[in-house]
C-alpha cells in the first residue's frame, strides 16, 4: 500500500517500520495482545482439526518482539531461515534438540592366568549399549522454548503467523520426531503454510 500524501502512516518506532491507519485498528503490539489469538489457534488445532497437542504446545510462551530482536534470534538459531534473503522475517519457532546416542559401554573381565582382559560376551565383543536419553520416555530430545512474532502487524496476519509457528512446534514435539531424520524442510514449511491458510478460512467462516 502506498503512503498517502498529507496524512502519512503511523510510525511503529521499530527499524523504520510504519502501519497504515486502517490497520492501526487491529494492530498487535505486545504479547498481551497476542494471547487471545494464540488461544484461538490452540482451540482450532484441538476442536476443529481434532489434533492431539503434544507436550507443552498449549503453554508455549508467545512473545511479540521488534524487528531487531526477531532477526537476531533468527541468525543465532540457524536452520533453514538463517541468512535468508527475504525482506522481513515475521515469525520464528525456537526449539532445542538433543540427538540421542547409543554409547558403547565395555563389559570385560580380567583373566589372572593370562594377565589379559577378555570380553564377557564374545558376540558383542565386550560391549553393551547405553541409550541417551532414556528411550522409555516420550521424545525428551526435543523442546519448544518460545514462539516469536513480529510486532506491529494486523490481527489476522499475526494470527496466521501464530498458526504457522504452532505447526512447527507441533511437529517438533511429536513423539516420533527425530532431529537426525527430520521431514524435508520444504514439506514442513508447506504444512505450516497450509495450516495458516486453513486457520484464516476458519476465522472468515
Amino acid at each position: 500500500r502506498f503512503e498517502p500524501e498529507g496524512d502519512g502512516f503511523a510510525d511503529l518506532g521499530d527499524a523504520g517500520r510504519c502501519v497504515c491507519m486502517s490497520c492501526c485498528r487491529s494492530v498487535i503490539v505486545d504479547s498481551v495482545d497476542a494471547k487471545p489469538l494464540w488461544d484461538l489457534v490452540i482451540r482450532f488445532f484441538e476442536e476443529i482439526l481434532g489434533l492431539t497437542l503434544w507436550g507443552s504446545v498449549r503453554d508455549t510462551p508467545v512473545l511479540v518482539v521488534g524487528f531487531d530482536a526477531l532477526n537476531d534470534q533468527l541468525q543465532s538459531a540457524g536452520g533453514a531461515h538463517s541468512g535468508s534473503s527475504q525482506i522481513m522475517t515475521r515469525g520464528l519457532c525456537l526449539s532445542e534438540h538433543q540427538s540421542g546416542r547409543r554409547i558403547p559401554v565395555q563389559r570385560m573381565h580380567y583373566d589372572q592366568g593370562s594377565g589379559k582382559f577378555f570380553a564377557d560376551d564374545v558376540e558383542e565383543r565386550g560391549f553393551t549399549l547405553f541409550q541417551v536419553p532414556d528411550p522409555s520416555k516420550t521424545n525428551l530430545n526435543s523442546s519448544v522454548t518460545a514462539i516469536l512474532c513480529l510486532s506491529g502487524l494486523p490481527s489476522d496476519l499475526t494470527a496466521s503467523i501464530l498458526a504457522h509457528e504452532a505447526t512447527h512446534a507441533w511437529i517438533k514435539l511429536h513423539p516420533n520426531f527425530d532431529v537426525r531424520r527430520p521431514i524435508p524442510l520444504q514439506v514442513e514449511e508447506g504444512c505450516c503454510q497450509l495450516m495458516a491458510h486453513l486457520f484464516l478460512q476458519y476465522l472468515d467462516s
